[in-house]
């Protein structure tokens, strides 16, 4: 896991607060597709290579539903302590 949890944007602190390294733009109905703004310059190392890694391999698949796996990457929290 990554420790990217997106903040839905009716949740955001003010603009003088810290920034969520995420935003929960929208969804689909069912929850499979979701529409995320990440800021990529809050990201640590370790969440900007992962980040990088979930990316590829979404993109080696070409965008075939079929490739898609039934379980999207989690982007939680993990157990080497990246947040």
């Amino acid at each position: 896991a990554l420790g990217i949890v997106p903040v839905p944007a009716s949740s955001l602190p003010p603009a003088d607060q810290p920034q969520p390294l995420a935003i929960l733009r929208g969804s689909t109905s069912n929850g499979t597709m979701l529409s995320l703004e990440i800021n990529v310059s809050l990201l640590q190392s370790a969440q900007m290579n992962g980040l990088a890694l979930v990316l590829n391999s979404l993109m080696n698949r070409g965008g075939d539903p079929a490739a898609t796996p039934a379980t999207p990457p989690v982007l939680g929290a993990n157990d080497a302590g990246v947040t």
